[in-house]
């Protein structure tokens, strides 16, 4: 089920005890009665420990410093979106698509990434990002704290991928031997 939800009211309802929050649309931006369009800032900063995002739609949406340990995000659609300096420790990411994402310097400790689509998004100084049978085209991983080894493993497809060291990487066949 999709419903639509401002920030304002996910924290509202998340300091009063709710905790589901699984399919919910994040407005960007929306009218009151006709009026000019007024902007919803994102959850830059935001304790949202627990939290169920599962299925939702994320896109654009800033997490920049936020807590999400243990949120459960699967299926969540991140495109665009900046979780820079966010902790994601233990998170449930599977099956979540984070194109063009900003995650630099976040905290994946733990965090599960199966089957994730992270194509083109950035894991500059990221902690701990650990990837499986994952899409990984031209992600940024320079300096981040994952071993190259980790990401070149079989089931994840890399291409044009920068890998810890600077270097670029493409792997077409799925063995990712590189």
């Amino acid at each position: 089920m999709v419903w639509e939800i401002t920030t304002h009211e996910l924290l509202a309802r998340y300091r009063n005890g709710e905790r589901n929050f699984a399919g919910v649309d994040i407005l960007k931006a929306y009218r009151l009665d006709g009026s000019d369009i007024i902007y919803v800032p994102g959850l830059e900063g935001a304790y949202l420990s627990g939290i169920n995002l599962r299925g939702a739609n994320l896109e654009d949406v800033s997490f920049e410093g936020a807590t999400l340990d243990e949120a459960d995000l699967a299926g969540a659609y991140f495109l665009g979106s900046c979780s820079r300096k966010a902790d994601l420790r233990n998170a449930n990411l599977n099956f979540s698509n984070l194109s063009c994402a900003d995650c630099r310097e976040a905290n994946f400790g733990k965090a599960r990434l199966e089957r994730v689509n992270v194509g083109n998004a950035n894991f500059t100084k990221a902690i701990d990002p650990l990837f499986g049978h994952s899409i990984l085209a031209g992600a940024n991983f320079k300096d981040s704290t994952l071993r190259k080894d980790l990401i070149c493993r079989e089931g994840n497809f890399i291409w044009d991928t920068i890998m810890p060291d600077g270097t670029v990487e493409r792997d077409t066949d799925f063995n990712c031997a590189c």
